[in-house]
Order: C-alpha cells, then sequence, then structure tokens
C-alpha cells in the first residue's frame, strides 16, 4: 500500500515546477505576443478598424470564448502543447502572407485587398490561441493555488510590457514585422517544450474544469452578477485605454503615434505591478448582506478592508486624468517644461489607475473561484467577448474626451450595481 501513496514533498515540488513552467510560458507568449500587436499597426489598409492589431487582439480574445468550448468537449493530457503547436502554426502563416505579399504581389505594406483581409483573419486566430493558452493556464494556476495566480497573470502583463517596448529597440532592426513574426515563432516553440513537459499537471485540471461544470455555473445569477460586474470594469477601463491608443497610432503626428505603445505599455506596467503584489496581499471580495461590498488585503498579517465603490472611483478617476494629460500634450508640443510635466503625470495616473482595475480584477475573479472552482477561465472568456464588441462599436465612431469620461462613469457605476446585486445571489448559488 505504502507504494500507492503521494509523497507529500513529491507532490509539492511537482507543484512547484508545475506553477514555474506556466509562469515561463506565460511570459514567453506574451513577449511574441506583444511584439506582433505592436508590429502589426497599421500594417493593412482596414481603416475602419482603427490600426488593426488592437482590434485583432480584442477579438481575437472574444474567439478564445469559443476555442474554450471546444477545448470542454476535447480534453487531452496534451492540449495546451497542442494549443502551442497551433499557435506556432498561425504566425508562420502570417509570415508567409507578408512575404507572399512582398515577392508574389511585388508591393511594399501596408497590405491592401485581399491580402489585407487574410492577414487581419489570421491575425485574430492568432490572438484566439495565444488568450486561450493564457485562460487555461490561469486556470490551472488558480486551482492548485489560488494564490499563485496572481504570478501568473503578473508574467503574462511582464511579457506583454517587454513585447511592446521591444519591438522598436535596435534588437529587431526598428521592429520590421518579418523579424518580429521570426522571433515570436522561436518563443512559441519553446513555449510548446514547456506545454509538453507540464501535460500531465493540464491533464488533471483540465479534466475538473470539463466534468465538475456541466453548463451549471452560467446559470447561477452569482456568476452572471459577477462576470457582468467584470465585464463592465474592464470595458471602463482598459477598452478605453486601448481605444485612446489605437487613436494615438493612427495619429499624423509621429511623437503621438510612437506614444501608442507607451500607453499601452505603462497601463500593463501598472497591471503587472498590482498583480506581483496581490501574491503577497491576497485580495479578496467580501460581499456582505448589511454593508457595502469590500476589498480585503493581507498587509502585514493585518486585514485591510477598503470600500469596492473608492477603489472602483479611484481607478476610474486616474485613467481619466492620465488621458486627459496625454491629450493635452498634444498642444503643447512646443513647450518642453509643460510638455514633460504632463506626460510624467499622465504616465503615472495610467499606470496607479491601471494597478487599481487589476486589483478589483483580481478580487472578483478570485470571488467566482472560490465560489465554484475552474471557472475562471470561461468568466474571463465572456468578459472578453463584451470587450472586443465594445471596441468595434467605439471604432465605428469619432470619440471625444467627453465621450470617453462618460463611458467610464457609466461602466465604474454598473459595476458597482452588479456587485450589490450579487448580495441576494450568493447564498443560492452554493
Amino acid at each position: 500500500m505504502k507504494g500507492s501513496q503521494t509523497n507529500p514533498s513529491t507532490e509539492s515540488r511537482q507543484s512547484f515546477w508545475q506553477i514555474w513552467l506556466l509562469i515561463c510560458s506565460n511570459l514567453l507568449t506574451s513577449i511574441g505576443g506583444g511584439t506582433v500587436l505592436s508590429a502589426a499597426k497599421g500594417i493593412s489598409e482596414l481603416t475602419m478598424l482603427g490600426s488593426g492589431s488592437i482590434f485583432a487582439f480584442l477579438v481575437g480574445s472574444a474567439f478564445s470564448l469559443g476555442l474554450l468550448i471546444a477545448v470542454k468537449c476535447y480534453c487531452r493530457s496534451r492540449i495546451l502543447a497542442y494549443i502551442s503547436i497551433a499557435t506556432i502554426f498561425s504566425s508562420i502563416t502570417l509570415l508567409g502572407i507578408v512575404w507572399g505579399n512582398a515577392f508574389l504581389i511585388e508591393k511594399n505594406l501596408p497590405l491592401s485587398g485581399a491580402m489585407a483581409c487574410l492577414f487581419l483573419l489570421v491575425l485574430i486566430i492568432r490572438y484566439a490561441f495565444w488568450f486561450l493558452s493564457r485562460s487555461l493556464r490561469s486556470n490551472i494556476a488558480s486551482m492548485v493555488k489560488s494564490s499563485w495566480l496572481a504570478l501568473t497573470e503578473a508574467a503574462y502583463f511582464l511579457g506583454f510590457i517587454i513585447g511592446l517596448l521591444l519591438r522598436p529597440s535596435a534588437l529587431l532592426a526598428g521592429g520590421s514585422i518579418i523579424r518580429v513574426l521570426i522571433l515570436d515563432i522561436f518563443l512559441l516553440f519553446i513555449v510548446a517544450v514547456f506545454d509538453f513537459l507540464q501535460q500531465k499537471y493540464a491533464c488533471n485540471s483540465l479534466g475538473q474544469y470539463v466534468f465538475n461544470n456541466k453548463g451549471r455555473i452560467t446559470k447561477q445569477p452569482f456568476f452572471l452578477y459577477l462576470t457582468g460586474a467584470l465585464g463592465f470594469l474592464t470595458i471602463a477601463f482598459q477598452v478605453v485605454i486601448f481605444y485612446f491608443a489605437d487613436s494615438m497610432a493612427q495619429a499624423n503626428i509621429p511623437i503621438l503615434s510612437a506614444m501608442a505603445d507607451v500607453i499601452l505599455a505603462l497601463f500593463y506596467t501598472g497591471v503587472a505591478a498590482m498583480a506581483t503584489l496581490c501574491f503577497y496581499w491576497n485580495p479578496n471580495l467580501e460581499i456582505v448582506d448589511n454593508r457595502s461590498a469590500i476589498v480585503s488585503l493581507q498587509l502585514n498579517k493585518r486585514m485591510v478592508s477598503i470600500p469596492f465603490s473608492l477603489l472602483v472611483s479611484l481607478s476610474g478617476l486616474l485613467i481619466f486624468l492620465g488621458i486627459s494629460g496625454i491629450t493635452t500634450v498634444a498642444n503643447l508640443r512646443n513647450d518642453s517644461t509643460l510638455w514633460l510635466m504632463a506626460r510624467v503625470i499622465s504616465s503615472l495616473s495610467i499606470g496607479i489607475g491601471a494597478g487599481l482595475f487589476e486589483l478589483l480584477f483580481l478580487s472578483i475573479v478570485g470571488r467566482i473561484n472560490s465560489w465554484q472552482n475552474s471557472t475562471v477561465a470561461l468568466a474571463i472568456g465572456v468578459v472578453s467577448t463584451g470587450a472586443a464588441v465594445a471596441m468595434f462599436l467605439m471604432l465605428q465612431w469619432k470619440m471625444y474626451l467627453i465621450s470617453k469620461l462618460v463611458i467610464i462613469i457609466m461602466g465604474a457605476g454598473l459595476s458597482i450595481l452588479l456587485i450589490e446585486k450579487a448580495k441576494a445571489h450568493q447564498d443560492k448559488s452554493y
């Protein structure tokens, strides 16, 4: 009988290596994805979709929800590795489209016509596989140990930041799309190896996700309210930032166009920093009938409680101040002192606001996971779908600063309202 028992120390070592494989995979995948996102901006002439790559990123995130449902019906021990291989082939296809456009059609970038549509479609698929693998890794990490979710998410954001800042560097010779795709393919190959190494862990965790839920989760009001609150927060804060960065990428002023990647990097710097802190703070969303919802943090062995509505309001205010500050920079290009001050203050506002958004995001996701295990990937997929639809609608008309303010206020208010609505259903959902 002894031989059939699991040694606790062996199990602990396995969990340790499993988590680090997940973290490294998220990091490397995001570095490649970030460079592709940056280099693909403006590569096609489909101007109705903005710069193209940011919109494709959000649509791919939404499309990953459909792939997630397919994964539920086709759970295999090496599913993560298969997804990584599929991502490699999608990047190879993108490389082939660019080369084909140059040598067969004999036309330089940007892509136009059928080639532009094909590139955008494959780019969406590439992002869908990327986001699907990220969601599954986060789901696996949260099931092994809930606090590890913050580190896997931090690795994803850190890789994204590195990718955004790496593309214009000398290492990639100015960010050529061909060099970027070759780097992406190389990194994805390493990720596929990592995913093969931890295949047995993926099988166990995905198996629980597939067979324990049986469609019951999506019918629970508590799950729907929390996911809805998460979605409105994402639209109000993240999608507004993405739209703002996309509009900067299309600006005719070179310095503003170059700031698009910087804006995204600032946002994800704040998110990554907070995700790392949350590993130690262990945030928890507490919904009590007799009082407003709070986010509790463990600081120096003391529990600190902050009203959920206060965090939402501060995050929205800081993000709006950052956006309005950078918008002001466009009118102060000839005054270096004021330009520098506005840039620093605006950067800090966006970074801190993004950090508070991540604190709210992780607290809600943690609450969803504690209510019903292994539902993180599904919730993130639903939120991503809403974010993609919102981004598409924003791209269809010109949004002024007041429009962004209205969206931030409405999204923040609806998220607070849905969290309060969840009180009446939390006990019935267990």
